[in-house]
Parts: structure tokens; C-alpha cells; sequence
């Protein structure tokens, strides 16, 4: 599947990356640091289907150009990449803030992010991958005021979502 990379690393276009010889910043990585976050991640894992990349060994994408260049506040430094990944499932990125805010509910929540029928309802999905290809840097616009704007918007309807699941499953907040 094509999708969009967002990051501060230079990529050659047209290489293959895999994630078992990753090397740089990525946002999850950078987050992998904090203990709790690291169990969130960890059950969310234990939750994963048998072929599905785990969370902790992945690169991060978008399906949409605007949700990449609207994932960070300033573009300085950043680069953004169309990739060719090794998968096609979509994962509710919201609903993994949602854990963060909520993390009584990990248990209850952590299966639905692999469920890619339930992950179709939100409009900010992430794909998770371990190999990528660079098939060619994006010139980023002068500013990301338009696409920030329009991933908060999104993201806000995704949140509410999450909370409309809890109230479906009886789970009090």
C-alpha cells in the first residue's frame, strides 16, 4: 500500500528500509522511554494477532498526505516521504490517546486496535510496518496551519468515537 512518512530522517529514494535495521527518532521510539507508555504498548502487543507487525518494531505512516503534515505543530526539520509498506490495516490512532487519558480502560480497549472493521469508523488511522520503501520525497509547504487544523478537527470527531464506544459497551468514564 502507498502511504505517507513524516520524519526528521534522510531516506534515498527508491531503498527498501526495515525496521530491524532502523536507526533514528521516531515518535513511538522516543515515547518507548517513559515505563507507562511502554506497558500500554506492551499490552496493546500482547493483544495483536500472530501476523501482525508489533507496535514496538514499526514504522509509522498515514494514509493521507495532510493527516502526516498535520501530525506535527512545526514542519522545520521534517521531512515527508510516499512509501510503498507491507501492509494495508488500518489502526485508530486516536484511540491509543484515548488509552493514554483513560488508562484504566487498557485491558478493555487494547483488542480494538487491531481491529481493522473498527478502525474504518475513524478518520485519522495510522499503518504500522516493518519494511518501507521510499518512493519519493514530498516538498513541504510554506506552512501546516490548514492540514493542522483539519487533523485536530478529525482527530476530536475519532476522540468522540472512543467515548461513543465506552457509553455502547456500559463502560463508565
Amino acid at each position: 500500500m502507498q502511504a505517507f512518512h513524516i520524519t526528521t530522517k534522510d531516506y534515498e529514494e527508491g531503498r527498501t528500509y526495515s525496521i530491524e535495521n532502523f536507526e533514528g527518532f521516531s515518535n513511538y521510539h522516543q515515547s518507548s522511554i517513559d515505563p507507562e507508555q511502554q506497558r500500554i504498548n506492551d499490552v496493546i502487543d500482547d493483544c495483536r494477532p500472530q501476523d501482525a507487525p508489533s507496535r514496538k518494531k514499526s514504522f509509522y505512516t498515514f494514509g493521507k498526505l495532510e493527516y502526516c503534515l498535520g501530525f506535527v505543530r512545526n514542519l522545520d526539520g521534517y521531512k515527508v516521504y510516499q512509501v510503498e509498506i507491507n501492509t494495508d490495516i488500518p489502526h485508530p490512532m486516536s484511540l491509543i490517546d484515548f488509552i493514554n487519558t483513560h488508562r484504566n480502560l487498557l485491558d478493555v480497549l487494547a483488542p480494538l486496535y487491531w481491529d481493522s472493521a473498527f478502525a474504518e469508523r475513524f478518520s485519522v488511522k495510522e499503518y504500522i510496518s516493518t519494511e518501507m520503501r521510499i518512493i519519493s520525497r514530498i516538498s513541504l509547504p510554506p506552512n501546516n496551519c490548514i492540514d493542522r487544523s483539519l487533523m485536530i478537527m478529525k482527530y476530536g470527531e475519532d476522540r468522540q468515537l472512543c467515548y461513543q464506544l465506552c457509553r455502547q459497551m456500559g463502560i463508565q468514564i
